[in-house]
């Protein structure tokens, strides 16, 4: 009868989240409560636990609606606190592409460039580009010096000319997040939260609310779920809107989050690493100058000594 009494009182002392669930997906058949009829007043010994668990819960109305909706609400702010830290996620990473001009100014330079090697072809003067492409500048290898790519000349010219602009990956701090985000997944997640306030609704209108610790509970609970989730959609639906914009503002349409941030990410990466590798490369070239250098200057000398110089 314990078990009945905290079904009754969503007492969650006495019934965790995951055995909550777990009973929910068990309930007899119309045709099994048929057959455990004679047994109701006197529950035999040797019947069966899971029988005996049946004519236990046989009277509890609005059973498994009850359970599933108490689960809800013991998982409800884990599920809640999880969905709006991605979706700021998605909003700050929104924010980061759009106000970082540094970056606008970086693919100014690949525009032009591309237009330069592009100039003979009917490809050159274009006004623009997918930002997919930006991708094919790590790979594209220079024609005078093989080991070099095209990023490499990029960065050469933007370290000559503009290096303010050189660290503008600095500001994509949440770029990484953003790339893993599942927009289908944050769907089903903010349907989730909106579906399970509406049954505790539907539920709270029924008599079945009307035994055991129901209302008390739940009404508390949904007031606070629904304004809770209300606020939520809001910011979702506003990363959404700022997401959509930012893309139309690249000239894309369809691309998904995990593309387009995925994109920005790799982008970075990359030319963080091609940057160091110019810096390695010229501090290597710089030292393998400076002892031949430093030998002129000792041979300078030493030919000063020998020929009386010195000591004029």
């Amino acid at each position: 009868m314990e078990i009945k009494t905290a079904i009754l009182d969503l007492d969650d002392s006495v019934l965790a989240s995951e055995e909550i669930f777990n009973l929910s997906q068990y309930y007899p058949t119309p045709a099994e409560l048929k057959l455990l009829e004679p047994h109701t007043q006197n529950i035999p010994q040797n019947l069966g636990n899971p029988e005996k668990f049946f004519i236990v819960i046989k009277d509890i109305s609005g059973y498994q609606l009850r359970l599933k909706t108490f689960h809800f609400k013991l998982m409800f702010y884990e599920r809640f606190n999880d969905l709006k830290k991605s979706v700021e996620t998605l909003l700050r990473a929104n924010k980061e592409v759009r106000e970082n001009l540094q970056f606008i100014k970086i693919l100014e330079i690949i525009l032009a460039f591309g237009n330069f090697l592009n100039c003979s072809t009917n490809r050159g003067g274009a006004f623009g580009f997918k930002i997919q492409t930006i991708l094919k500048l790590i790979e594209l290898p220079s024609h005078s010096d093989p080991k070099k790519t095209i990023l490499h000349y990029i960065i050469e010219y933007t370290e000559e000319n503009v290096p303010e602009i050189l660290n503008f990956y600095q500001s994509f701090e949440t770029i990484e997040k953003a790339s893993l985000l599942d927009l289908q997944g944050l769907q089903e997640d903010m349907n989730f939260l909106k579906k399970g306030n509406i049954e505790i609704d539907e539920f709270l209108l029924s008599k079945d609310s009307d035994t055991g610790q129901y209302k008390k509970i739940m009404s508390h609970f949904v007031s606070t779920a629904k304004n809770l989730t209300s606020k939520l959609d809001t910011l979702y639906n506003a990363g959404l809107d700022g997401y959509t914009k930012l893309i139309h503002s690249f000239g894309e349409h369809d691309l998904t989050i995990q593309d387009f941030f995925g994109t920005l990410d790799k982008f970075c990466l990359s030319f963080v690493k091609t940057k160091f590798e110019i810096q390695d490369s010229k501090a290597a070239l710089k030292q393998k100058q400076f002892p031949q250098n430093t030998r002129s200057k000792i041979d300078q000398v030493f030919e000063n000594l020998t020929s009386g110089k010195a000591l004029t």
